[in-house]
């Protein structure tokens, strides 16, 4: 009777188990996509923000122009984040994957390093932050990982303020490009003489600046 006991008992561990890990997949599944939202959501500012750029700089706004371009990089930078967590989920889901198999032939869950930098990574970004750092407690508890992972995401504005020129200025010379490309291809049609005077010091100013960047 007592054989039969501890055999129901481990089975219904093993039951438990294996609904603890489909829900973690459930939930990654969830987080990849609202980091496709997230994402898509990115590339719909930046493409925003390029057209208003291309306004600023074809009327000569360059201070505008500017910090329409640090807005940009900022959202690239949110948007390659977001990808990096989602690849990560990949690899988490993965690794799920092979703990499941292995649950089934030696009836243990065993730590994983490679679920430990994954769920670290993934709680980098705020979308899936909390998603992620209530399964860590889930796997800690259940001695997949070494320790639960705290919300650790970048300030964004932080990095703005640590944005080097450069980036800067790239953005805005895509620009000023798109709008050269413009004007040649319409060669047959003189831009007015305001268009031209106007859009001329962005371009000597960012010629400049990226002159003496290949120079460093």
């Amino acid at each position: 009777m007592g054989n039969k006991e501890s055999v129901a008992v481990i089975q219904t561990d093993e039951e438990k188990q294996r609904e603890v890990i489909r829900g973690w997949k459930r939930d990654i599944r969830k987080s990849q996509r609202e980091l496709d939202k997230q994402m898509n959501s990115y590339k719909l500012s930046e493409q925003k923000a390029k057209k208003e750029i291309q306004a600023c700089v074809k009327r000569g706004d360059q201070a505008s122009a500017r910090t329409l371009a640090r807005n940009v990089v900022q959202v690239r930078k949110a948007y390659d984040r977001s990808y990096s967590a989602k690849a990560q989920l990949d690899v988490l889901t993965s690794n799920i994957d092979q703990q499941a198999r292995m649950l089934r032939t030696t009836k243990i869950i065993q730590q994983s390093s490679e679920i430990q930098a994954a769920m670290n990574a993934a709680c980098s970004v705020p979308e899936v932050a909390s998603v992620m750092q209530e399964m860590s407690k889930q796997m800690m508890t259940a001695g997949l990982i070494e320790e639960e992972v705290d919300a650790a995401f970048d300030n964004l504005d932080g990095d703005m303020d640590d944005l080097a020129d450069d980036e800067v200025d790239k953005v805005v010379a895509e620009m000023v490009a798109g709008q050269l490309d413009q004007q040649r291809v319409q060669r047959g049609q003189i831009a007015q003489p305001q268009q031209q005077s106007t859009m001329q010091p962005v371009v000597d100013d960012i010629e400049a600046r990226l002159a003496a960047l290949d120079q460093d």
